[in-house]
């Protein structure tokens, strides 16, 4: 893998406050990127302003997981990733956890969110 050219030391530690929403997979906090762990946004995934709505202002605490800027992110005691992808927010990544994967599956079966158009 080619070396980070921003060598930003925010990118290192866990980071808190509130987001903006750039889509249901990333948020802009503190200047930094975060995509959230295990989602991918996905035509019919929903709009940024849900997830907006469902922040309400609240801070959220991220923790880099792996990759550069892939972090898991916590609001009010739950685990965002799993909150996004259970109301259908998003599609799992290959990385998804099973926990995120099984959350998915639960969207999936009531069709709801990025799922609702699928047979």
């Amino acid at each position: 893998p080619e070396p980070s050219i921003t060598g930003s030391t925010a990118s290192s530690g866990s980071l808190r406050g509130v987001p903006d929403v750039i889509d249901t997979a990333t948020l802009s906090l503190n200047g930094e990127v975060v995509r959230l762990l295990g989602v991918e946004w996905a035509p019919g995934a929903g709009k940024p302003e849900d997830l907006t709505r469902y922040l309400n202002g609240r801070e959220v605490a991220c923790n880099p997981s792996g990759s550069n800027d892939v972090y898991r992110c916590q609001v009010g005691g739950q685990d965002l990733s799993r909150v996004v992808l259970f109301n259908g927010g998003g599609r799992p990544t290959s990385d998804a956890t099973p926990e995120l994967k099984a959350a998915a599956d639960k969207a999936r079966e009531a069709k709801i969110g990025v799922w609702s158009g699928q047979p």
